[in-house]
């Protein structure tokens, strides 16, 4: 673990916080859920993929 903070920022000391999402709700209109992936929650996402393939 050391080593690679070493390696990577020059200081073994270094802890960098993770990155945390900011809490979107779906594009989708009319829906109040939770955004997951490019701004749609899980079932508008599957259903936005699906469209756009075809």
């Amino acid at each position: 673990m050391h080593h690679q903070r070493l390696m990577r920022h020059g200081d073994p000391s270094i802890v960098r916080p993770r990155r945390v999402k900011a809490i979107a709700d779906c594009k989708w209109v009319n829906c109040a859920k939770e955004a997951v992936t490019k701004g749609y929650c899980s079932k508008h996402y599957y259903i936005q993929r699906v469209m756009t393939s075809v």
